[in-house]
Parts: structure tokens; C-alpha cells; sequence
């Protein structure tokens, strides 16, 4: 897409050419742009006085077929024209030196190959003027053409001569959010590219009654829609709603007169563009003049109700002014659109400074959230530390009480160690007299085996004797007197 500064000396370029003496093949006509309206092809002819009223500064020329079209066409119109000419666009090839503007409004007739051509050289010639066409589709809808869908390929046919890049697709739109009582009768929107903002001023609803979809070929000559993006040198102008659907009227079934779609598709849903300029610098002479394509898919004047149209099914609508806008622009007159220019350069760079304070003021909100959340994680910090100093509060007292448990616990292992002691002390007691004791217990085991063996020999005398009985009883007292020492010596 053109950059701002380009598109901005684009329209520096036209404002100069504006102001430019007239070149040869004007020098004899009255001051204004000649601007030629066709009729020649079946166009229809309501709003054409309007057209003519709304544009005091062109002067008008009607282009019709015959002579029997220029009695047919209404009084105002021929009043209001400053010339009628009769035949084709070839039959008047060497007077359109005298032209500035041509607009053909949705066509119901296809243009010779001859007329194509003089359009082309008539758009390229020498000339120091601003120059412009404005070439006006419809949907694919058999009303205009039949079903050969003439409007849209005869368009396409003229631009693909002129080297534009935008095309008409054979497709039809409709809007259920903007509309006039049928969603085919769809109320576009006007907000064109910058830097043409301008051309919205005063004008913001426009009626396209039956309204095709605008594409573009790339570089391979492939169709592209605009929804997206333009590419350089093409301005979108007006849209519908991002609610809009395609829709396919033609061909019914394969192989039906008419053809399909190329950028688009019936079914596809969003927000599609209505109108477009496209804008061309032509060397010539060594300056750079300015051409420009207007492309509608609604004509200015004629169809079923044409785009000037102000009031429609109780909807108002802003026709008239957009029209005079788009006019004044493409010829660069620009009259009253020079103060709306300059006023609304002015709103931009108010906005602009507005967007710099707001951008300044989001900066120190930024900054301010910043500081905010510096600020939170203080007192964040703050509370975790009152909270740790709580804890230490609770700590200290659970160390006092800790300390007096371990002198409590020192006392009482003092204590302990006292009575482990005399424990000791008592237990040294208690080893020298079972130091003893065990002495005694040895000396009485020996009595023990002693008395054992007097009796074994007593037994063996016993049975070799007649005094056993005796002896046995010797023994027996002997026993009973260690045992009675072995008792008192466990009771001591």
C-alpha cells in the first residue's frame, strides 16, 4: 500500500495540477472540467439532473447513441448539458481532447474493442490536466446486461486495458446489519484509506442498491480480495457492514451464461469494499500528472436507484454530498473540499497531538502501575515482616520458657548426678560384701564336696558294716549342719 507520504504528495500533485494553465486543446473553452457522462451503452438516465445540479463548476457533456436518444432524454438533462454528443466512444475519439472526467455508469451494452482503445489513449494522452474515470459495476444479479453479467466484464475489460489493478468480481453482496428494508439494498459506509479521509466529510451513508464486491490482481495476475488490504496506489473508500455475505446469482448451473466469482465465493462472510480509487502519476512533459480510476459497484447516476440518491425506503441518506466530494477531488477543483481538507488535517493533527497526550498519558499510567505494584510489594514486604516480627515475639517467649526448662532441667540432672553417687557409693558397699559372700560360698562348696565324699564313704562302710545305720546318721547331722550355714549365710 502507498505510505502515508506518498499518498500525501499524490494529493500535492493534484492540487498543483488544479492550478496549472490549460493545455492547447482547452485554451478555447470556458474555465471548469469537462466532464463527459455516457449514455451510449443503455445506461439509465435518473439522477442525472442531480448530478448536473450538484456540479455547477464541470461543464457537462452527454454522450447518447442516436438522434432518437437525445429526444428521449429528460428536459433538465438537456438544459442542463453543455453539449449532447451523438455515437460511440470511437465516433468522438478526436473531440475527447476536450475532456477531463468520463463516468460510465453500469453499462447494459459492451464496449467495442475500438472504444476500449480510445478510452486507453484518451486516459494516457498529453495533457497537463488532472485527469479521471469513473467506471460504475453492478451486482451479477440479471437485471442490468441479462445474464451475461455486461456491467462487471465490460468494466473489467477497461481497466485491464488501462493497467489498473482493481477489478469488479461477478459476484452480488448483501448486508443484513446496513440496508434499506432489504438486505440488497445495502447502505455503505463511508471511510476511505488516508490519506482521502477527507471524502467522508459530510458523507457517511450511501445507498448501493445491488451492489457487486471490489477485488484486485497481483503481480501474477491472480484475483485478490480487498477485504484485507489494497496494494500500492489503490484507496478503499466504502464498505459495508463486517456482517455482509456474498452472494452468487450467476451462472445458475455449470455451463449457464455468466461466470463465478474470482476473489470471492457464495457464502463468504465479512466486511467488503463498495467503492475504490486508484491513483496513477503519467509522465509527461517531465512532470508527473495525476490519472485517477474510480471504481464502483454502484453507478453515480441511473441503474435501479442510483448512488446520489438522498432519501430511500424513509432511510437518509448522504449521496449528493459524497458524490460532490469524490467529484471535486478526482478533478481537482477541490473548491469547498479544499476548507474541508484543511479542516480535517486539522482534526487529524489534533488527534494526532491527542493520540501523543494519550500515548504520554498511558505512558505515566504505565509508570503509575509501575510505582503501584513497587508500592504493593512494599507493603507486601512490610506485612511479611510484621508478621516475621510477631514470630519472633512468640519465639522470645518460647526461649524464656525454654530456658527456665533447662534450668529445671539442670537441677534436675544436678540432682540425678547426686543420687548416681551414692548409687555408686552404695554399689561399692554392696561389691565388698558380695566379694565376701562369694568367698564364703567357695569355702562351703568345698565343705560341700567334702561332706559328699565322707558320705559316699560312709555308704561304703555302711554296707560293710553293721554300724551303717550309725554312720549313715553321722553323715546326715554333717549335712544338715553345712546347710544350716549355707541359710544363715544367704540371710546376711
Amino acid at each position: 500500500m502507498l505510505g502515508n507520504r506518498k499518498a500525501s504528495l499524490f494529493l500535492l500533485a493534484i492540487l498543483l495540477a488544479s492550478l496549472l494553465p490549460a493545455g492547447a486543446a482547452s485554451a478555447a473553452r470556458d474555465t471548469g472540467p469537462v466532464v463527459l457522462v455516457d449514455l451510449s451503452h443503455g445506461e439509465a438516465t435518473s439522477g442525472l439532473d442531480t448530478l448536473f445540479k450538484i456540479m455547477p463548476e464541470f461543464q457537462w457533456v452527454v454522450l447518447v447513441a442516436s438522434e432518437d436518444d437525445v429526444a428521449n432524454l429528460p428536459d433538465t438533462v438537456k438544459l442542463l448539458a453543455k453539449e449532447i454528443w451523438v455515437g460511440s466512444f470511437a465516433d468522438v475519439a478526436d473531440m475527447l481532447g476536450l475532456v477531463d472526467g468520463i463516468i460510465v455508469g453500469q453499462p447494459a451494452a459492451e464496449f467495442t474493442p475500438d472504444e476500449i482503445a480510445v478510452l486507453t489513449e484518451w486516459f494516457y494522452s498529453d495533457s497537463n490536466r488532472v485527469k479521471f474515470i469513473w467506471l460504475a459495476g453492478d451486482s451479477d444479479y440479471p437485471a442490468q446486461g441479462g445474464n451475461l453479467e455486461i456491467a462487471q466484464s465490460t468494466i473489467n475489460a477497461i481497466l485491464e486495458s488501462l493497467g489498473a489493478q482493481l477489478r469488479h468480481d461477478y459476484v452480488s453482496v448483501e448486508d443484513p446489519v446496513n440496508y434499506a428494508k432489504k438486505t440488497y439494498r445495502v447502505v455503505g459506509t463511508v471511510e476511505p484509506d488516508e490519506p482521502l479521509g477527507f471524502l467522508a466529510v459530510g458523507a457517511q451513508a450511501v445507498l448501493f442498491h445491488g451492489p457487486g464486491a471490489l477485488a484486485y490482481v497481483d503481480e501474477n495476475g491472480e484475483w485478490r480480495s480487498l477485504s484485507e488490504g489494497a496494494p500500492e496506489g489503490v484507496f478503499r473508500i466504502i464498505w459495508t457492514s463486517d456482517q455482509a455475505y456474498i452472494v452468487e446469482h450467476q451462472p445458475a448451473q455449470p455451463g449457464a451464461p455468466g461466470n463465478l466469482g474470482m476473489a470471492y465465493a457464495a457464502g463468504d462472510t465479512g466486511r467488503f469494499v463498495l467503492m475504490a480509487a486508484e491513483t496513477m502519476l503519467v509522465p509527461i512533459e517531465d512532470s508527473q500528472v495525476p490519472r485517477i480510476i474510480l471504481l464502483s459497484s454502484e453507478t453515480p447516476y441511473g441503474g435501479y436507484q442510483p448512488m446520489i440518491t438522498y432519501l430511500y425506503k424513509g432511510i437518509p441518506l448522504d449521496g449528493p454530498r459524497f458524490v460532490r466530494n469524490v467529484l471535486l477531488w478526482a478533478s481537482g477543483v477541490m473548491a469547498e473540499l479544499k476548507a474541508f481538507t484543511d479542516m480535517y488535517l486539522g482534526v487529524q493533527a489534533s488527534l494526532q497531538e491527542l493520540n501523543g497526550v494519550n500515548a504520554k498519558v498511558s505512558e505515566l499510567g504505565q509508570k503509575l502501575s509501575e510505582v503501584s505494584n513497587a508500592l504493593q510489594k512494599v507493603q507486601n514486604s512490610v506485612a511479611a515482616l510484621q508478621q516475621e516480627l510477631e514470630g519472633l515475639k512468640q519465639a522470645s517467649g518460647e526461649v524464656e520458657n525454654l530456658k527456665t526448662t533447662i534450668g529445671e532441667l539442670q537441677n534436675a540432672l544436678s540432682q540425678l548426678n547426686q543420687a548416681l553417687q551414692q548409687l555408686e557409693a552404695t554399689v561399692g558397699d554392696q561389691d565388698g560384701k558380695i566379694s565376701d559372700l562369694r568367698n564364703q560360698l567357695d569355702q562351703l562348696s568345698q565343705q560341700l564336696d567334702q561332706l559328699k565324699n565322707q558320705v559316699e564313704e560312709a555308704k561304703a562302710a555302711a554296707e560293710k558294716a553293721p554300724s551303717s545305720t550309725t554312720a549313715m546318721a553321722g553323715a546326715v547331722l554333717g549335712l544338715l549342719a553345712i546347710i544350716l550355714a549355707a541359710v544363715a549365710l544367704t540371710r546376711k
